[in-house]
């Protein structure tokens, strides 16, 4: 029994697809903010010793507590402007007031692996997760963390 072969012209729909799919995979891996750094890499560090680590990068940020006149381990505001505590507790967290966060994050630490995909997705390309660490506010601020953490498995030189 011959077999029929199709033309090559068959195989374009597929081959779309597939290079389609693939380059989109990057762009919805940012968009959830997901990181490629290894949670084992941040598994151990509190929020100060995260804002320490990106002001080494050039960062320039001030760890201010959620908590008005209390360390809190587990919420800050990352800030590199000279607001407040009473100022940065008043924006909401949300797309919708993504402008009054210029230049601060929120920035909160949860179990590695912790379950934010609600807050992911109401907030998306406000918010990063890399490891225990999420963190919503300024888009630019975002990237630079993001660029100041891609080398985090990389030794320091």
């Amino acid at each position: 029994m011959a077999r029929r072969q199709l033309p090559w012209r068959a195989y374009w729909p597929l081959a779309f697809v597939l290079v389609a799919g693939a380059a989109l995979v990057p762009c919805v891996r940012q968009r959830t903010g997901s990181s490629a750094m290894p949670d084992a890499a941040l598994a151990d560090w509190d929020i100060p010793r995260l804002a320490a680590y990106l002001n080494r990068k050039g960062l320039k940020l001030r760890v201010v507590s959620t908590m008005n006149a209390c360390d809190s381990e587990l919420t800050a505001y990352l800030t590199t402007t000279d607001r407040g505590w009473e100022e940065l507790n008043r924006p909401l967290r949300g797309r919708a007031h993504i402008d009054r966060w210029r230049g601060t994050l929120y920035c909160e630490r949860g179990p590695s692996g912790g379950d934010w995909a609600d807050l992911v997705r109401d907030w998306g390309d406000c918010c990063l997760i890399v490891g225990p660490f999420l963190l919503f506010g300024d888009r630019e601020l975002l990237g630079q963390v993001r660029a100041a953490l891609s080398d985090l498995g990389q030794p320091e030189d």
